[in-house]
Parts: C-alpha cells; sequence; structure tokens
C-alpha cells in the first residue's frame, strides 16, 4: 500500500486553519489556555507542601459561619441551665404560695421559715418567670436556628467543595497510582465518605457544642448556687462512668464474638449457594442445613449473652442515676434543716442544673462518635487530594513539543508494572521507528507489546533507559502537550454517555462540526451515522453500548484522527471485531494511518502484511524483526504463530458454520459453578456491624431506599407487622415477659413525676418535720430507680431472646427453602450468590429492630397512660390544656427526622448523575487521560452538582427551622403551664403542689412519646427486609430437593431417553434439546461431543435433575414422577470444575457414600465432564461395577476410552437435539 510524502500530505493541512492542525504549539491556542485555566480555580488545593486539614477549604465566609454556628451552639446548650435558675425562682414562688393564706385560707398555722406571699405579689412574681420562660424560649429558637443553619451551610459548602477538588485529584493521579486502586472504592467516597464528613461535621458539631456547653453550664449554674450539693451529685458522676465504660466495652466485645459465629454461618451460606450443584448432586442438602442451624445455634446463644450484660449495664446505670437524685434531695434537705431560711429554691435549681450537664455530657458521646467517623472518613480524602503525582497531566512543567516530524526511539528501555515489579516485561528493549514509517509489534500476551504504547503515552516512565519522540526524552516533555500530538485507538474503545458528535469532539477541543463531518468521512464512519435517525447526534449510551463494536471502533478512529495526530497507535483496534466488521475498520484504519508515524500492536498477523518492518516479541525481548515475506521464509517464532492463526480461524470457521446461535458460556455458567464467588466474608460482616454500630440517617436512607428498588425488581409484597409478630409466635412467653418489663419501665416516668412532687411538698414543710418525709421520699428515688432497672434487664433479655430467635428462624428457614430450589433458581442473575448471601447478613438483622425497638414503644405508651391518668386526677383542667401540646412535641421531633431522612433520599436521587460522570470518568482512566479531558468530566460532573448544591443549602434552613421550634416549644409549654397554673391557683381550682404534679406528669409524658419518632425509620426498614426474607422463605420451586414424596423404581444402569425437549428457564425461547432420543445399555460408556452449547451439559443436568425437561422421559419413567433424591443418587458426577468445601474431605466424600448408601446399592450410571489434564489421570479409574458412564467432552481424544463392547441405540429421529 502506498503512502503519501510529507509534501503531499501539506494539502490536507492547509485546508484547515485550526492551529490544532499540523503543530504542537497548541497551548498557546486560546481555548486551551482557557482549558488550562479551568485547572486553576480556588477548589484546586494550595502547594502540595502544605498538607490539606477539612478547614483548609474554608474562605472567609465559612469561618464567618463557623463563628456564628459555634457561637449560638454555646448559647443554645446554656439555655437549658438557665432554664433551671428560672424553675428555681418559679419553685420558690409556688413553695411561698403552699404556705400562704390565700392557698392554706385564714388561720392557718403557716411554716414561720417559708416566708408568705400575697396574691398580687404571687401573680406578679409568676408573670415575670413567664416572661423569662417566653424570651428564653425566643433566644433557643433563634439561637438554635442560627447554630443549625450555620453549621449545615458550612458542612454542604465545604463537602461541596471537597467533591469537586477530590474528583480532580483522582483525574490528575498517574495511571501506576489506579493499578493499585479499586475504582469502586475511589468513586463510593464521593458518596458514603463524604456524606459522613457533612454530617460529621454539620448538625452533629453543632448538637457536640451545644452538649458540652450544656455541661459546664449546667455545673457552673450548680457550683454558683449551691457548690456543696452540685459536688455531692458530681460524685456519682466517676461510677456512671466506670459503669458506661464496662457496659461499653462489654458489648463491643460480645458484638465482636456474635459477629465471629455469624461470619461461619455466612461463610457456610455462601458456600452452599456458589456450589449447589455440588451439594444437590451429592444430595448433601440436610447435612449442609444442620452445619448452618448448628451455626446459627452458636450465633443465637453469644447473642443472648450481649443482651444480659446490656441489662445489668442500663440497670446499673439507672440505680446509680436515681440514687444520686435521692442523694442530692436528702442533702437537700439537711441544709434545709440545718438553716431554715435557707432558699429552697435553690436546691430545685442546682438538681436541674447539674441533671442538665449530666444529661448533656451522655447525650455529647453519639454525636462525637459522628464527628470521629467524618474525621476518619476525610483521612483517605485528604490522603488522594495531597498526593502528588509524577506524572501531572495538569501541570505546566516540562517541554512543549511544537512541530513533530514523528521519530521515536527506545534506548535499552527496561520495565516492571507496579503490581509486578519482580517480572521484567521489558528488559533491555532498543528500536527506532522513522518519521512516517509503520511497524508492528507482535508476539503472546504479556509480552511487552501494550506496554510500548503506554510508555509512549507516558502513562508510565522506564524502571531504565529512556523514550524519545524526535529526540526528546519523554520526562522531560510537557504530559499535556504529548498526549495532544498522539492519536489512539484501542481493543475495546470506550465512548462515554452522550452523543456521537460530542464523543468524537474529544479528541480535539476546539473542533467545528465541519471538522467531525470530515474525520468520520475518513474513518468510514459516515455512512452508518446516515442511517441513524438523529445522526451525529445519536446517543451511545454507557460504554457505548447502543453502538456495534464495528461503529463503536469507527467512531474512536474518528476520534483520534480529529486532531490530525503524527503519530498513530493501534492497539489492537480489530482483534475483538467479526470478520465483516474488522474489514471495515481496516480499511478505515489504513487511510488513518497514511503520512503518520504508526505503531499497530497486532493480534491478527493478516492485517499486517503492508507494514514497513514487524518486530516480534518475546519475555520482554525483541527476537525477530523485518518484513512479513523476510519473516515467513524464516520459519521462526512469527512463522509458527502464523500457521498456527491460520488453523484457529480455520476452527472458528467450521464453528460458525455449524453453530446457531453459540451460548456455550451461558450453558457452562449453567452447569458448573463460576469460579469467581462473592464471598461474604467474616471481614465485610464486621465492617457492616461497626458502620451501623453508629445510628446513621444516611446509612438507613440508603438501605431502605436499596430495599425498595429490590422490592419493586422482585415483584414483592410488602409483610404486615402482624405477621412479623406471627412468625415468632413461638416465642411468645419471652414476647409477653418482654412486654411486661416495658410496662414497668414505662410506669417510673409518671411515678417519678409523683415523687418529685412529693420532694416539692416535703420542701414546703417546716424545718423540723422536714427529716422524715425527706428520707421517705429519697428512698422512693431509689426504689424507682430498681424497679427501673429490674424492668428494663427483664425487657432487654426477653426481647433479646425474641430478636434473636426471629433472626435464626428467618435465616434457617429462607436457607432450608432456597435449597429446595431447582438450578434454573440460581440461574437467574436476581439469585446469585452475593445477593442472597447479602439477604442473610444485611436484611435478616434488620427485622430485629422490631423487638429491639419495642420497649421504647410500648414504655412509651405505658407512660403516656400514666401521666394521663396523674394528670386528670390532679388538675384535669391544666391536664387538658398541656395535652394539647402533646402531638406539637410528637410532630416536631417526626418533621426533624423526616427532614434529615427525606434530606439523604434526595441527595441520592440529585447526585446519581454527578455520580455517572465521576464513575465513567474513574472506571475509563485510560481514555480520559489518553484523550486530555480531565477538565472536561470534572466540569461536567460540577455542573450536575450545582442543583443539589443549592437544594440543599435551602434544605438547611428548613431543617433549622423545625429543629428551632422543637428545641423552643418546652419553654413556651413551661411559659403556658405555670401561668395557667398560677390562675387555677388563684381560683382555688388546684394547689401549688397539684401544679407541679400535673406539669411534670405532662411533661415526663411529652418527652417518652418524643422519642418514638426516631425509631420510624429502624421500623419501616425492619418492615421491608421482612417482605424481602417472606419473599425467600415462601418463593415456590417446581423441584423440591427436599420432597420426601415420589417413585422408587428398579434400575439397574440402562438409561433411556425419549422425546426430550428442554431450554433454560432464563432463555425460554431458546431450545437446547428438540426431541432427544437415546439409549445406552447396562455398563455400556458413552461420549456425547460437540460444540459448545449444543446440550452435551445439558444432559447431563437433566440426569441429575437439576432441570425438569420440557417434554420427554428418562429411564422410562417421567422424572417428575421420581424421588428426587433417589434419582440424584443414580447418578455421579465429576465436571470440569470441582468445588470443595471449607470442612474436612472426609466429610464431603462421607456425604457422598451416605447418599449412596441410603438409597441404592451402587451407582448404576455416572457421567464426566472434566478437564482434559484430570482425563487423563482418571479415565482409566472409572468405577469397576457395571455402570452405564456417559462421557461428555469438547475433545474427540477424550472419546478413545469408550465401550466397544456394548453400542448404544440412537433411534430414528430428525428432530434430535
Amino acid at each position: 500500500m502506498s503512502r503519501k510524502s510529507s509534501a503531499e500530505r501539506e494539502p490536507l493541512r492547509a485546508k484547515t486553519s485550526d492551529p490544532h492542525y499540523g503543530s504542537l504549539e497548541r497551548l498557546s491556542d486560546s481555548s486551551q489556555k482557557k482549558a488550562l485555566r479551568g485547572f486553576k480555580e480556588d477548589f484546586l488545593p494550595p502547594p502540595y507542601g502544605k498538607p490539606l486539614g477539612i478547614f483548609s477549604f474554608a474562605s472567609p465566609c465559612d469561618y464567618l459561619l463557623i463563628f456564628l454556628g459555634t457561637l449560638f451552639s454555646v448559647i443554645h446548650g446554656a439555655g437549658f441551665p438557665l432554664l433551671s435558675m428560672v424553675l428555681g425562682g418559679m419553685t420558690t414562688v409556688f413553695l411561698r404560695a403552699q404556705n400562704s393564706e390565700f392557698v392554706l385560707g385564714f388561720n392557718v398555722s403557716t411554716d414561720p421559715s417559708i416566708q408568705p406571699i400575697s396574691k398580687g405579689e404571687f401573680n406578679d412574681s409568676v408573670q415575670l418567670f413567664c416572661f423569662y420562660y417566653l424570651f428564653l424560649g425566643i433566644l433557643m429558637f433563634a439561637s438554635s436556628y442560627i447554630q443549625i443553619a450555620c453549621w449545615e451551610s458550612v458542612a454542604e459548602r465545604l463537602v461541596h467543595k471537597i467533591r469537586k477538588t477530590y474528583l480532580k485529584a483522582i483525574l490528575r493521579q498517574q495511571i501506576s497510582w489506579f493499578d493499585l486502586q479499586q475504582t469502586g472504592n475511589l468513586t463510593s467516597k464521593l458518596t458514603d465518605d463524604l456524606e459522613r464528613v457533612r454530617e460529621g461535621f454539620g448538625d452533629k458539631m453543632s448538637l457536640f457544642i451545644q452538649m458540652v456547653s450544656a455541661f459546664f453550664a449546667g455545673f457552673v449554674v450548680g457550683f454558683i448556687y449551691n457548690w456543696e450539693m452540685a459536688l455531692v451529685m458530681l460524685l456519682f458522676t466517676p461510677l456512671l462512668a466506670a459503669t458506661g465504660y464496662w457496659m461499653g466495652k462489654t458489648t463491643a466485645n460480645r458484638t465482636h464474638v456474635e459477629q465471629q459465629k455469624y461470619a461461619v454461618a455466612g461463610a457456610i451460606a455462601e458456600e452452599t449457594f456458589s456450589s449447589i450443584r455440588t451439594v444437590l448432586s451429592l444430595n448433601g442438602q440436610k447435612r449442609e442445613l444442620a452445619r448452618y442451624h448448628q451455626a446459627l445455634e452458636d450465633s443465637r446463644k453469644t447473642g443472648l449473652a450481649k443482651y444480659f450484660y446490656w441489662g445489668i449495664g442500663f440497670g446499673i446505670t439507672y440505680t446509680v442515676t436515681y440514687a444520686s437524685y435521692a442523694l442530692a434531695f436528702w442533702f437537700g434537705s439537711r441544709l434545709v434543716i440545718s438553716d431554715p431560711n435557707f432558699d429552697r429554691g435553690s436546691i430545685f435549681t442546682v438538681f436541674f442544673a447539674v441533671m442538665t450537664g449530666s444529661t448533656a455530657l451522655g447525650g455529647a458521646l453519639p454525636h462525637l462518635a459522628s464527628i470521629s467517623m467524618g474525621k476518619g472518613a476525610s483521612r483517605g480524602i485528604l490522603k488522594i487530594i495531597n498526593t502528588k503525582p509524577k506524572i501531572d497531566p495538569y501541570s505546566d512543567e516540562g517541554m512543549r513539543i511544537g512541530k513533530l516530524r514523528g521519530e521515536i526511539v527506545l534506548e535499552d528501555v527496561q520495565f516492571s508494572y507496579p503490581l509486578r515489579e519482580d517480572m521484567k516485561v521489558l528488559a533491555g528493549v532498543s528500536l527506532t521507528v522513522s518519521p512516517g514509517q509503520k511497524i508492528a509489534l507482535v508476539g503472546a500476551s504479556g509480552c511487552g507489546k501494550s506496554t510500548i504504547v503506554n510508555l509512549l503515552l507516558r502513562f508510565y516512565d522506564p524502571d531504565s533507559g529512556k523514550v524519545t519522540i524526535d529526540g526528546h526524552d519523554l520526562r522531560n516533555v510537557n504530559v499535556r502537550s504529548l498526549r495532544e500530538a498522539i492519536g489512539i485507538v484501542n481493543q475495546e474503545p470506550i465512548l462515554f454517555d452522550g452523543t456521537l458528535e460530542e464523543n468524537i469532539l474529544l479528541g480535539r477541543e476546539g473542533a467545528t462540526h465541519e471538522d467531525v463531518v470530515r474525520t468520520c468521512r475518513l474513518a468510514n464512519a459516515m455512512e452508518f451515522i446516515q442511517h441513524l435517525p438523529e445522526g451525529l447526534q445519536t446517543r451511545v449510551g454507557e460504554r457505548g453500548v447502543q453502538m456495534s463494536g464495528g461503529q463503536k471502533q469507527r467512531i474512536a478512529i474518528a476520534r483520534a484522527l480529529i486532531k490530525n495526530p503524527q503519530i498513530l497507535l493501534l492497539d489492537e483496534a480489530t482483534s475483538a471485531l467479526d470478520t465483516e466488521s474488522e474489514s471495515i475498520v481496516q480499511k478505515a484504519l489504513d487511510q488513518a494511518q497514511e503520512g503518520r508515524t504508526t505503531i499497530i500492536v497486532a493480534h491478527r498477523l493478516s492485517t499486517i502484511r503492508d507494514v514497513d518492518q514487524i518486530l516480534v516479541f518475546k519475555a520482554g525481548h525483541i527476537v525477530e524483526s523485518g518484513t512479513h515475506e523476510e519473516l515467513i521464509q524464516a520459519k521462526g517464532m512469527f512463522y509458527e504463530m502464523t500457521v498456527a492463526q491460520q488453523i484457529n480461524q480455520i476452527h472458528q470457521s467450521q464453528k460458525r458454520t455449524d453453530s446457531e446461535g453459540d451460548d456455550s458460556a451461558e450453558e457452562r455458567s449453567d452447569i458448573v459453578e463460576s469460579p469467581r464467588r462473592r464471598k461474604i466474608t467474616e471481614t465485610a460482616i464486621r465492617k457492616y456491624t461497626r458502620e451501623s454500630s453508629v445510628i446513621s440517617t444516611h446509612s438507613t436512607a440508603l438501605q431502605v431506599r436499596q430495599m425498595q428498588e429490590d422490592m419493586e425488581k422482585e415483584s414483592v409484597v410488602p409483610s404486615s407487622m402482624t405477621k412479623i409478630f406471627l412468625t415468632n409466635r413461638e416465642s411468645w412467653c419471652y414476647l409477653a415477659l418482654g412486654l411486661f418489663g416495658c410496662c414497668i419501665s414505662g410506669t417510673v416516668p409518671p411515678f417519678f413525676a409523683l415523687v418529685y412532687s412529693q420532694i416539692f411538698n416535703v420542701f414546703s414543710e417546716p424545718a423540723d418535720q422536714l427529716a422524715p418525709d425527706a428520707i421517705f421520699w429519697s428512698i422512693m428515688f431509689i426504689v424507682l430507680g430498681l424497679v427501673n432497672s429490674f424492668g428494663f434487664l427483664i425487657s432487654a433479655n426477653m426481647l433479646g431472646r425474641c430478636g434473636e430467635a426471629m433472626t435464626m428462624k428467618l435465616r434457617y428457614e429462607a436457607f432450608k427453602n432456597l435449597l429446595r430450589q431447582d438450578i434454573g433458581f440460581y440461574d437467574d442473575k436476581r439469585h446469585n450468590t452475593g445477593k442472597l448471601c447479602t439477604r442473610f447478613a444485611t436484611d435478616v438483622p434488620n427485622v430485629r429492630y422490631v423487638f429491639t425497638r419495642l420497649p421504647v414503644v410500648v414504655s412509651s405508651i405505658v407512660t403516656l397512660v400514666g401521666a394521663l391518668a396523674i394528670g386528670f386526677t390532679f388538675g384535669w383542667q391544666l391536664a387538658l390544656i398541656l395535652l394539647a401540646i402533646i402531638p406539637l412535641i410528637i410532630a416536631s421531633g417526626y418533621f426533624e427526622l423526616q427532614m434529615k431522612f427525606g434530606k439523604q433520599m434526595r441527595d441520592t436521587e440529585l447526585l446519581e448523575e454527578a455520580g455517572k460522570v465521576a464513575s465513567e470518568a474513574v472506571e475509563n482512566i485510560r481514555t480520559v487521560h489518553s484523550l486530555n479531558r480531565q477538565h472536561n468530566f470534572h466540569e461536567k460532573y460540577c455542573d450536575h452538582l450545582h442543583e443539589p448544591y443549592l437544594t440543599n443549602l435551602r434544605a438547611a434552613h428548613i431543617y433549622a427551622g423545625v429543629f428551632a421550634f422543637s428545641q423552643s416549644l418546652m419553654f413556651f409549654m413551661y411559659a403556658l403551664a405555670f401561668w395557667l397554673g398560677s390562675v387555677f391557683v388563684n381560683d382555688g381550682i388546684m394547689m401549688p403542689i397539684d401544679v407541679y404534679r400535673v406539669f411534670f406528669a405532662i411533661a415526663f409524658c411529652g418527652q417518652s412519646v418524643g422519642q418514638i419518632s426516631s425509631f420510624i425509620p429502624d421500623v419501616v426498614k425492619a418492615r421491608l427486609a421482612a417482605s424481602l426474607i417472606f419473599h425467600l422463605i415462601e418463593y415456590p420451586t417446581q423441584i423440591d430437593s427436599l420432597s420426601e414424596t415420589g417413585i422408587r423404581p428398579v434400575i439397574k444402569g440402562a438409561v433411556q431417553m425419549r422425546s426430550l425437549h428442554f431450554s433454560y428457564p432464563t432463555r425460554r425461547t431458546h431450545k437446547i434439546l428438540t426431541g432427544l432420543n437415546l439409549t445406552v445399555n447396562e455398563g455400556a460408556t458413552v461420549a456425547l461431543v460437540g460444540y459448545s452449547g449444543h446440550g452435551k451439559s445439558t444432559v447431563m443436568g437433566l440426569m441429575e435433575r437439576f432441570y425438569e425437561p420440557t417434554k420427554g422421559t428418562i429411564v422410562n419413567v417421567s422424572v417428575s414422577c421420581l424421588l428426587l433424591q433417589f434419582s440424584s443418587s443414580l447418578s455421579m458426577v465429576l465436571t470440569s470444575q470441582t468445588s470443595t468445601f471449607s470442612r474436612f474431605a472426609s466429610k464431603s466424600r462421607l456425604s457422598a457414600r451416605s447418599r449412596r448408601s441410603s438409597t441404592v446399592p451402587s451407582r448404576r450410571i455416572s457421567f464426566t465432564d472434566s478437564t482434559k489434564r484430570f482425563r487423563t489421570r482418571t479415565s482409566s479409574k472409572l468405577p469397576s461395577w457395571p455402570t452405564s458412564t456417559i462421557l461428555s467432552s469438547a475433545s474427540l481424544r477424550d472419546t478413545k476410552r469408550t465401550s466397544a463392547r456394548k453400542e448404544p441405540s440412537f433411534p430414528e429421529d430428525k428432530s434430535s437435539g
């Protein structure tokens, strides 16, 4: 083939005025400068010498938001101890009213140590303190709104910048870095890890600051009002901390052991599902079921211990907490007795301030855990951002190549890949390619051909030696200018989601529509493009799925030619195409090579007859070189490769002629287990549980959405809560005891309100009568603590038993029903091993939430009933009014949760398109680098981020408003309650002590009931998970491998197949067997040969009854009438890929032996589908007893040992498969 000279090529360049053509001074072009400026936006990290942290991305505006958010978090936290000050003052006013004449009546003796109060002063004081409550409520609303709005906005702004910088940092890394990474992990950080960062540095940070502020403010107020009493309450803090530490450590240890136990069960399930054909062929279902049951029983016992320790730990915590209350009030009574004029209201101030501070400290721990998780998640992201690549496509450093001649020289190049540093891919290779010359590189896979291409694109640098273009060492050349000068077409071209024109324009920035049309004609692509309805605007789909292989190659050629490169690299560009597509693409490639220095990595040797030189590689060395004719005449390695390829092409041609729709790959996957199994390992399960130990709205939202999608795919009907409870009916006694414990715990808050109001009454008594009553009611606090501990101990253990029994039953029943399924069930991609094991590892534990969250729900209901009874008994008027506020408390908590939950669901949807862009770029990073289009994908990704970013900023203010309302509502309720109480006291309807009884009963009731809304997502998740598990348990099967029904005919060894028709369940329209008739006499050996996909292994699958034939009989009996375990025991199978189990091999042999002995005296039929190497060893050791043997083989050499004594009978049947 003739090639144009340099002078002849000039007219083509002259036609194009674009500076990208012909010259490599492209970086001076305005469009290129604009592109490079895009890399230097403010999201790029500062110089690499200064490692970045999370707040390195903060702008002055962000720091202002951080300052305001922190300031108002501190104010909000201090508001609750301030509430105790107002409450203490209000208590003093009501104590004085309890001892006043306008309440007790005239001529009634009063305590002289308590200064009485007049009705007018009482009303004025109450109104003043109610005003304080209103003021605090407004302050709390404003401060809580500002703290959440600021911190949520800061988190959103920081994560938005980090997302952009992180993807940019990934796209700038060199290829050797990607060789050591998993692309799935890189892209998952954009969603999972960055969401943890956002959650940890958003509202969780503000709440943590708020809680710490409340802790310090509480104890400061307590020590200011009475340091002695505050110190007494503080004495119990070390004990509470020690108990919490012991409980946390013990629970963690028990959970770790439980994970290990469940990992064993998960490994058994994974092993069984991935080797299901082996299990069924050995009749090992019952044995695997017994193994699984024993592993589940061990896990269940471990889980019960965890709940026991949990109950003990919380029981001690409740007892110590209530004991601190008792000691505080007893000590307060001693202060009053020692000083009758002591301000009794200050006792309540100290009590509530210290209690608020202690509670806040405990509440800060979950938020601290979220911050720690966010910080931990950020480490991996920041590490990548701070990683400076040695080969940096964003760098301006290096010499920019001018107009190229196209001379390529490799001088003594040695190279090994990062993953295989001990293996030299190139071992001292030297070669020279003259300008305009075409050379081909050939050799076996792994010999170093494609490595030459990678070095020329500077995906890697050589370990030693150098690679030069036009005399310039590539290590000194600017990476972007180098890649702009080179065009490449790969074996499997990557097209990105977009239109045909957009994909071609990726080859050169600034190209026009006319350029695209011209290069499409050069690439022989315009013909098929014109026949498309939308022409160049046709969308190709992700990875070009809408295009054929030949069409994708021609688009890739056009994309390479649009930059008019002087050097063209063709890396096995036609090896994946059929003959017709190859001829069309080869014409396009021949045109593309004209006048360019071309390096061809060849697979099909017939395509390189006209190259100037062929280099033959072997083990990293060039062993032969010359033209095609010279190498053929030399009859060396190239000659042997050519002959072998011609023979293979003849065989493939015959195979295509004889085979109609080759389903070899699919059929083999239907018969033999794939060696690539998705393992549910112990590490993965531990990781899942560890991440789930801290309640994350993000993970919950993603799980719910994933389960909803799975239910839609499987057409699963949602299960009712009644069905979940009825499934666990065997544990009803435990459920009843657990509910009894919940009821006991639920009665504690109302009785606490009674005891607390009685303490109020005690402190209104004269000092000389105070001591015995104070001791009695202090003891009542301890009794309440013991009762609460007892109730929680019972509920935790009993409901824990229910939960463990439920999970064990669901796992066992689902596993049992899956073992009943036929192989057609496992052929369905929806039921692959990974998905089934995920159901067991994640969905089943989610169902347990129904029982673990039940104590809160039942206790809250009991608390509500008890509180209403107290309220309506001591002041129904006030109780009725305050009861109207309870729905507001519940609604505020619910909407607050819905805001967070809905945000995560919305984020998942809005970020989906951005995630696709990022995944597409990272997964095809070699193509992105070779095209120099990192900034295109980064800009596209940023465009998709803009809408979610603005939406989340708006949502931050909505969430802040809902949160502020829920936080300030309590202050407004206090103001309303005490103002109404004062009115009822003035009218003689209620006593001051009754106001406290009703108020605290309703207040504690509201707090308890408000907790219910926080568990709604868990209940939703449990219900969805239960629906998916019930779907597995109730899934019907046509072939029940555990069935005990069926006949056991006498089988002597002869095989008779009559009119067998069959198609696989996943491919009903494709007929594998169409009326097969086959007779194998007793003791005969028959070989089944033929191309893959023609039914050889299908016959064996039907013999093992992995499937039911569509029509026909085997061994003169309809196989559907046979006892399944009996029919499986008739045959012995050896497959090409034998599965072994993790337990002792003797047990596997025992399973086979027991199956044989339990059904028939010996196996009458055996058949193999083994590899050539395995057959060579074992073919002479077939069973010595009289059997009929069927050998399925793809090689005719394996049929030499078939029996010549007893030929099989083939009845005449023109339609046999």
